[in-house]
């Protein structure tokens, strides 16, 4: 017969730790490894009820920060995760090269990355996270480097902005670039690609999501 137990853990943290620090932290006191834990996000503000409404977000990955992620209201709010235990399956996985020459490749799920069903693998995405299945084959391109322009439609209603980058620049330069340009506030500005189907993130670079020369970059803003 098999129980599951669900234990709960209250852990001393700062605006400053990433999801990677609590994860450690979650080590100290448990004894599972890093590399196994799964972390969601949920919010409940106090006080708690027996049963808090709970909502749950998009995944978390390591290198988010908490300050980040949650709130504004830092001081008189409590950050609940969500903190499971994945243990690791191994993979086969079938690897195309530019060349065409396709690789069987032994991996295991929890391991970071390539693109699959055209869109990126990105540093901090373990293969399970991304949907990597068993016997599935995934594409090994060379993206674009060097200059490009790229069009971003913004949230004002003004006319297209164009904007001369590299393909190595990140998402937050690019934001850095469309504050210096047109004074839109940097902070708030969120920035989707309909090629990889979600939100940019600031820490990854263009080529990364594999954005190319004359693509068109959608410019909104967040609201907190």
């Amino acid at each position: 017969m098999k129980i599951k137990i669900k234990l709960e853990l209250e852990l001393e943290i700062e605006e400053d730790d990433t999801i990677r620090d609590v994860k450690w932290k979650v080590n100290q006191r448990t004894g599972v490894p890093v590399e196994q834990l799964i972390i969601d996000k949920l919010l409940a503000i106090p006080p708690f009820s027996d049963s808090p409404p709970l909502h749950r977000d998009p995944r978390l990955y390591d290198h988010m920060r908490l300050g980040d992620l949650a709130v504004r209201e830092w001081s008189n709010r409590n950050l609940m995760l969500d903190v499971r235990h994945h243990v690791p399956r191994e993979l086969t996985i079938f690897v195309v090269t530019p060349r065409g020459v396709t690789l069987h490749v032994k991996a295991l799920d929890n391991w970071t990355a390539s693109r699959l069903k055209r869109k990126p693998l990105l540093l901090y995405h373990r293969l399970m996270e991304a949907g990597v299945s068993d016997n599935i084959t995934l594409e090994l391109i060379e993206p674009d480097v060097g200059p490009m322009t790229i069009a971003f439609k913004t949230f004002v209603g003004i006319d297209y902005i164009h904007l001369n980058v590299r393909a190595e620049s990140t998402i937050k330069e690019v934001k850095e670039m469309l504050h210096a340009t047109r004074m839109l506030p940097f902070r708030a500005l969120k920035l989707t690609y309909i090629g990889y189907g979600g939100a940019l993130d600031d820490i990854y670079s263009l080529a990364e999501y594999g954005i190319k020369n004359g693509a068109e970059i959608s410019v909104t803003q967040a609201f907190h």
